[in-house]
């Protein structure tokens, strides 16, 4: 009963940091697309987050900063996720 025990307490040590989180990776610029690319986001590591109305290109508005995590709408909102969030992915 012990050596079960023993086996079995060493597979979950030494498979414990297979199971955690990875560092995110450093900020890169991000872009995303409204599903039709009527609306178009670009976020820059050294920048704001601009948002675009295509096809012409026209800013429309800008958010402070930089984000990982972007949704667009069909209809130009604009989601942001929180910094670890993965729900565009």
């Amino acid at each position: 009963m012990a050596t079960k025990f023993n086996l079995m307490l060493s597979f979950v040590l030494v498979g414990a940091p297979l199971l955690a989180d990875t560092p995110l990776p450093p900020p890169a610029k991000v872009d995303a697309w409204s599903e039709h690319r009527g609306y178009f986001v670009e976020s820059g590591p050294n920048g704001d987050t601009t948002v675009y109305r295509m096809p012409d290109a026209k800013p429309l508005w800008k958010i402070p900063g930089w984000h990982r995590s972007l949704f667009v709408s069909e209809s130009g909102f604009v989601a942001v996720g929180y910094e670890a969030s993965t729900f565009c992915r």
